[in-house]
């Protein structure tokens, strides 16, 4: 049986105009199932993973409405995510994701273990998503022995 341990997190989302912070709570989330993107996003964080692994409605419904804009449609059937990297669902914008694409294709970990590490489209997300994303990453570099650029 997987031990549970009570999650607060906050995040920072910024999909163009659309940038909030969201204050996610949770008691579900398995102590050995914290996540990591390739961007430094921890999925077992983030509403749209709380949705899918609790399958909670009201997690999705009210995500959908606070993160919908014109620019970035987001409906709760467009919500579930189990992950970047997993073979379960992803949210919607996963498939255009530049650094998922990039990190997928130099077939690395996570952007802490590329050799480009640092690089332009890395920065981009950084400017987008805010410096968490960034010292996520640096953090896990820096354990992996890697010099942060």
């Amino acid at each position: 049986m997987k031990q549970h341990i009570p999650c607060l997190s906050i995040i920072f989302i910024n999909f163009g105009h659309l940038s909030n912070f969201y204050i996610v709570t949770s008691t579900s989330v398995p102590m050995n199932d914290t996540i990591r993107a390739y961007c430094g996003l921890w999925c077992s964080s983030c509403p749209a993973y709380l949705a899918y692994i609790n399958d909670d409605d009201k997690i999705r419904q009210e995500t959908a409405e606070k993160w919908n804009s014109p620019d970035f449609p987001v409906s709760p059937e467009t919500l579930d995510c189990a992950g970047c990297k997993s073979d379960g669902p992803h949210f919607a914008f996963v498939s255009n994701c530049p650094v998922h694409q990039c990190a997928h294709q130099h077939g690395v970990e996570t952007c802490a273990h590329c050799e480009d590490y640092g690089c332009d489209i890395l920065q981009e997300w950084f400017a987008k998503a805010g410096d968490e994303h960034r010292k996520n990453l640096e953090r896990y570099r820096a354990s992996l022995g890697f010099q942060t650029p």
